[in-house]
């Protein structure tokens, strides 16, 4: 194929026909700047996919890590809240010895230790160039609720 095109320069510029030629250079060019820029287009599209795969998987990882935490607190809530009731009969005297002593260890341990899982947020937050325009809302929402979590925990 370079040979044809090669062979058609030739040709032109032998036969004296320099204006035809320098069309068919300018055609030329122009083939090749419409052929690079195809490429970058596809490029782009690819990386698009490439950047639209991994926030996928970031947000399926914030999405687990997100319902983990949350069951995580609703045990925490309810641990909290049979000490509370067992706090609440012992300050009132409605807890007798035996029981007062079998119950005692629930209430000294130390089981309200919350640590928040977030690996995903970091990982959206060390890589902010895939973050897009349209879930760029939701990681600052994102921001929001892991920066008051720490902030509390």
């Amino acid at each position: 194929m370079i040979k044809f095109f090669r062979q058609i320069r030739y040709n032109l510029l032998e036969s004296g026909k320099t204006g035809k030629y320098f069309k068919y250079a300018i055609g030329e060019i122009i083939l090749v700047v419409i052929g690079i820029l195809i490429a970058l287009s596809i490029n782009n599209k690819n990386e698009l996919k490439k950047n639209d795969i991994v926030v996928n998987l970031i947000l399926k990882q914030i999405h687990s890590e997100l319902a983990y935490n949350i069951k995580r607190i609703d045990e925490l809530a309810l641990d909290l809240k049979k000490k509370d009731s067992f706090i609440h009969l012992i300050m009132n005297n409605k807890l007798d010895h035996k029981n007062y002593k079998r119950n005692a260890d629930f209430v000294i341990s130390n089981s309200d230790v919350m640590i928040i899982k977030d690996e995903g947020f970091k990982s959206f937050m060390l890589n902010p160039s895939i973050i897009s325009s349209h879930i760029a809302p939701l990681v600052i929402d994102l921001k929001e609720l892991y920066i008051t979590a720490v902030i509390y925990n």
